[in-house]
């Protein structure tokens, strides 16, 4: 709960403060804090939101760039492979789109492990880290497949709310 203080509001320097923003300690008055879901200033809600798109953003710029990686590398193998006999076209496409998908599935999954599992996992010793590669692996492409067209559905979403 914001702590009650006594000083002026930052906006209205001639109303009493009530609350202070929990971000900047700057005092609001009545109107001011409640004039989001939380009390807080404009200002610090401002630099949230900015915080919450630079942070979306950044998530699906390493998301593309992993499916976007990971498919030219494929095509590449593909195309001096040349193991490709009829619909030479459409199952490269198909190819390509798979790599792609899975790649960005893959990084997506070591994302969410990263956030949900991050002490647990850095709190093993490293033996138990090697053994636990591979189904790790296994796991961060399983969530990432399964979970990341949801992801992708919300940041997107989300973006577009906040401008």
């Amino acid at each position: 709960m914001p702590k009650k203080i006594k000083m002026n509001c930052y906006n209205h320097n001639n109303t009493g403060a009530i609350v202070q923003c929990p971000d900047c300690s700057r005092g609001l008055c009545s109107a001011c804090s409640s004039k989001y879901s939380i009390v807080i200033c404009t200002s610090c809600n401002d630099l949230r939101f900015e915080n919450e798109k630079r942070n979306i953003k950044k998530e699906l710029i390493i998301l593309l760039t992993a499916g976007v990686l990971f498919s030219l590398m494929m095509g590449v193998f593909l195309y001096t492979n040349n193991n490709i006999n009829n619909n030479k076209g459409q199952v490269f496409l198909t190819l390509i789109f798979g790599v792609s998908y899975s790649s960005m599935s893959f990084v997506f999954g070591f994302i969410l492990l990263g956030q949900y599992g991050g002490n647990f996992l850095n709190s093993m010793p490293p033996l138990f880290k090697l053994l636990l590669g591979l189904p790790m692996l296994y796991l961060a492409a399983v969530i990432g497949g399964v979970l990341l067209p949801f992801r992708l559905y919300k940041n997107m979403k989300r973006l577009r709310e906040i401008g």
